[in-house]
């Protein structure tokens, strides 16, 4: 005989969580997607792509610079 509680927790466990991608806006689930948080492959590439045209950036202060840094190689 099945508890109701148990059958709650099951429920909860099969729902699939529903996300929106961070790059396009596009619905997507949390649940058996190798790229979330983004929607595909392609919207994980570019939003990696942005950060390392440095098109982001966090939020701070600068850090010094030391000797070693301004030296051209």
């Amino acid at each position: 005989m099945f508890h109701w509680a148990c059958v709650s927790v099951m429920m909860l466990l099969m729902k699939r969580t529903e996300i929106k991608c961070p790059r396009c806006g596009q619905k997507t689930f949390w649940q058996e997607n190798p790229s979330r948080p983004f929607c595909s492959e392609k919207c994980r590439l570019v939003d990696l792509g942005r950060w390392a045209n440095e098109e982001y950036s966090v939020a701070g202060n600068k850090a010094p610079q030391h000797e070693d840094d301004t030296q051209n190689y």
